[in-house]
């Protein structure tokens, strides 16, 4: 560090910066240490002074780390594009040196924005924050939390996606969801001209086809013949409610296996799943077809409202009880596999 006088040094220097730490003589509360720094403009260049951060009665020794902590701080802010002139309003502004922080905290902002005026689901906006968060945390592994989002590209987009997808053990599924998320934060600041292309876009999404996790596809002739088997053999009667339960009403399987006793008004013909048991946690009614409603009733008449049609472990209530240990609280204490599992409706 060199002087420049006897009250001010030199604590740090980047391009064509230098930040000067001044310590007077004597300190009170009209003349206390400052960081300073001169920014050009069109009319010449300006002062810019700090006095945050440096305590009056601190020792010189204190002061000037303060000082060199204080410009470092200084210098990453003005690499990602803060202009020390602007007003606030201004500093929000997006350009090609924002730091992706910035970018995404907008980006989040306006989200919100939409969702509260219901035009995005919960569910998407909160996806949207652990998209965040999971970036911010890759950025602070890689010490790149200032980057400037001008020098994100397609080998970062998939460098940051595989390396999420191998801590969190993501499927296929999981990999597209967040990669098709990443491409929606580079289409905002495409749209923004913040950017003039998308880097997802030049990356690759993976193939589907032979991933066990997904269901498989059958042709109209398959199906024809899987729907026949299913209504003439009554050892598959659950597995044929479940697959109309899918087919007509398009209920989830992870909710089918929810669905108690009480849910079922048999006398209005009505299947209702609450909040708390549907996905979007919204309440679903369902007007039930003939040839749901009869074999819901038969096996269901009878027990008590809290306990489950398929069971707590997808075993359905039509299978004899003497087969079958119950809990208190409705639940079959004994692990078996299921129609549900065996044919592929759960994972």
């Amino acid at each position: 560090m060199r002087a420049i006088n006897e009250r001010t040094t030199v604590v740090g220097k980047w391009e064509h910066y230098k930040f000067y730490l001044y310590i007077p003589k004597e300190r009170n509360q009209h003349n206390k240490p400052y960081l300073y720094f001169y920014q050009n403009h069109d009319n010449g260049r300006e002062r810019i002074r700090i006095y945050k951060g440096l305590k009056r009665h601190a020792s010189v020794s204190e002061l000037k780390k303060a000082g060199k902590g204080i410009a470092a701080e200084v210098v990453e802010k003005l690499k990602s594009g803060w202009c020390p002139l602007k007003k606030y309003d201004e500093q929000n502004e997006l350009g090609q040196r924002s730091a992706i922080q910035l970018c995404l905290k907008h980006w989040l902002a306006y989200r919100r924005e939409v969702c509260d005026y219901g035009g995005m689901k919960r569910k998407a906006l909160l996806s949207s924050q652990y998209l965040q968060t999971y970036v911010t945390e890759w950025l602070k592994e890689k010490g790149w939390l200032q980057r400037p989002i001008i020098s994100f590209n397609k080998y970062d987009a998939e460098l940051f996606l595989r390396s999420c997808a191998h801590k969190r053990q993501w499927g296929k599924v999981s990999y597209n969801t967040y990669r098709c998320l990443l491409g929606t934060f580079f289409n905002y600041l495409v749209g923004l001209q913040v950017l003039q292309t998308n880097p997802v876009r030049f990356t690759k999404k993976l193939n589907l086809k032979h991933d066990r996790s997904r269901f498989k596809i059958f042709e109209e002739e398959e199906l024809k013949q899987v729907a026949e088997a299913l209504n003439n053999d009554l050892a598959f009667t659950d597995l044929s409610i479940a697959a109309k339960l899918v087919f007509f009403y398009n209920i989830r399987p992870s909710e089918i296996i929810r669905l108690q006793v009480k849910d079922i008004d048999f006398s209005q013909n009505l299947l209702t799943l609450p909040a708390s048991k549907t996905k979007n946690q919204n309440d679903a009614v369902f007007a039930l077809r003939d040839d749901l409603s009869l074999p819901l009733k038969e096996p269901t008449n009878g027990f008590n409202g809290d306990w489950y049609v398929f069971g707590a472990k997808t075993r359905s209530l039509r299978i004899p009880r003497s087969m079958v240990t119950w809990n208190s609280d409705g639940k079959y204490s004994e692990r078996r596999t299921s129609y549900l599992h065996t044919c592929g409706f759960m994972r």
